[in-house]
């Protein structure tokens, strides 16, 4: 995904629009800019398309952009390499954009309470205040300003709550509800892809050290020959990792975790079982806890990665700072 922006600027007979980009790892990301064609910087007026104008055409040229932006971003495929596109990135803005926006219907109630959760969601992955909905989603959603606010209050209190108001933009925050269903989405997700779903929950800058050591057990794992005590050793940091965040406590080893993991209630006791096992198992395997050499096989190291793999889905239910 890609945020937010510098401003719009004429560039001859049209209008340019750039944006500077971030990753959820917060690195910078692609420079993108969205190109307005002179065409339709000339035949067109944004309130043409229904966005509320905010009194100077140059920011309603702008929210044309940000528009623009949006939905390239969610034609995007799901697996694609942010960092590797390439930068400047040009985005073209032309009649056949703007057509299709005329042509779009009008969301209904559910498909703006789904974009309202979608945007909200990514909001919080980037650490960000809250999400602002402004002209640029009147033009995404065909709708306007004062419908989005009447059919954000249907979840009112529930899934958000409403933190600043203006004639321009409204501004939300999600509640732990919303964000513990959001993940629970995208960690599951469609059937085959639990481990992009779990790599997607994971990209927010909170999981960054749990995410290093995931990727060190991969490829310890699939290096040849493969080092299977160091693959098995980074999957149970990763575990410990989350457990960290999960009870705030920097130092302690991942058993004592556990102990603390226990206390809460809303974590099934089983499951917390499986793990305290997975936890004892590579506690006695040699080598194991601290790297190095281990009397173990291709099968058991694939196998604790994915218990590993496993429990960091279930910590993720129990973690929404």
């Amino acid at each position: 995904m890609l945020t937010l922006a510098e401003g719009p600027a004429p560039l001859s007979d049209s209008m340019g629009v750039a944006f500077t980009t971030f990753l959820p790892t917060k690195d910078r990301g692609p420079r993108a800019v969205v190109h307005v064609s002179g065409t339709v910087y000339e035949i067109y007026e944004p309130q043409q398309l229904g966005i509320p104008t905010s009194g100077n055409k140059t920011h309603d040229w702008y929210s044309v952009g940000e528009a623009t932006l949006g939905d390239w971003i969610d034609e995007l495929d799901t697996s694609t390499e942010l960092a590797a596109l390439p930068s400047s990135l040009v985005i073209k803005c032309t009649t056949y954009t703007m057509e299709s926006w005329k042509k779009r219907p009008r969301a209904d109630d559910n498909e703006v309470l789904s974009f309202a959760a979608n945007k909200l969601y990514w909001a919080w992955r980037f650490e960000l205040d809250g999400a602002r909905f402004t002209a640029a989603d009147c033009l995404r959603l065909r709708t306007s300003l004062t419908t989005i606010d009447r059919i954000l209050l249907l979840e009112e209190g529930t899934l958000w709550q409403q933190s600043d108001t203006s004639d321009n933009s409204l501004l939300y925050v999600p509640t732990p509800t919303l964000l513990k269903a959001q993940r629970e989405k995208r960690i599951h997700g469609p059937a085959g892809s639990a481990k992009t779903g779990l790599d997607a929950a994971l990209a927010a800058p909170r999981y960054a050290g749990v995410r290093a050591h995931l990727s060190k057990s991969h490829s310890f794992l699939s290096q040849d020959p493969p080092d299977l005590a160091n693959s098995a050793k980074e999957a149970i940091c990763a575990v410990e990792a989350l457990a960290r965040l999960v009870c705030n406590d920097q130092s302690s080893t991942l058993g004592d975790l556990i102990k603390k993991l226990k206390a809460k209630q809303d974590l099934d006791p089983a499951l917390l079982k499986a793990l305290e096992g997975m936890w004892g198992y590579t506690s006695n395997a040699p080598g194991v806890r601290h790297g190095g050499t281990a009397d173990l096989d291709v099968a058991q190291a694939q196998v604790t990665l994915d218990l590993a793999r496993s429990s960091i889905h279930y910590l993720l239910r129990a973690d929404t700072a």
